[in-house]
């Protein structure tokens, strides 16, 4: 069994059913879940950590 860790979920625009940034301390990878109706809105591509090359 591995050690617990903490996920820490961070709601972009303060609620639940938009854009979520989702990280877990000490790692350096973050995960991303965009509502496919908010990919092309302006107030997302005015952030910077979202104007990098992902997977």
């Amino acid at each position: 069994m591995g050690s617990p860790k903490t996920l820490q979920l961070f709601m972009m625009d303060g609620t639940a059913a938009g854009p979520i940034k989702a990280s877990i301390r000490n790692w350096v990878g973050r995960v991303y879940s965009i509502p496919r109706t908010e990919l092309n809105s302006e107030e997302l591509r005015g952030r910077p950590e979202l104007n990098h090359p992902a997977v």
